[in-house]
């Protein structure tokens, strides 16, 4: 039996430069925070990996597990300002890109740092 683990790295969603889902999101305000051009770019070629690249890649697999190594959202650090603010539009957010992919396949999310993911990355959790 062949297996496969696709694993992915550091989503960082939340940033005004990191990925977001397509479409875009509703934050907290009322208003719409839509992707930029390089943004849509970053969405473009998710999309290409887990619509074309995982399934023709892993089409004779019995078994494909999706691992997400920490820091899927970006959190309020640092006193950065290219945030979207309110951590839980940055979960929403991160929820809404993954929701297609754990509807997939089995996956598993490992914890980053606190930085991003809150005190015992209980943001990410």
């Amino acid at each position: 039996m062949k297996y496969a683990i696709i694993t992915v790295s550091d989503l960082h969603v939340g940033s005004y430069s990191g990925i977001m889902p397509d479409g875009g999101i509703k934050v907290d305000s009322g208003s719409k925070f839509t992707p930029s051009k390089p943004q849509q770019m970053l969405i473009d070629f998710w999309d290409h990996f887990w619509n074309k690249y995982v399934p023709e890649s892993t089409k004779q697999c019995k078994k494909i597990q999706v691992v997400i190594n920490g820091d899927v959202i970006d959190g309020n650090h640092h006193n950065a300002v290219d945030l979207i603010p309110n951590v839980e539009d940055q979960r929403l957010a991160a929820e809404k890109l993954l929701r297609p992919i754990r509807n997939r396949y089995d996956m598993a999310i490992t914890r980053g740092t606190e930085v991003h993911g809150g005190k015992s990355e209980q943001d990410t959790e």
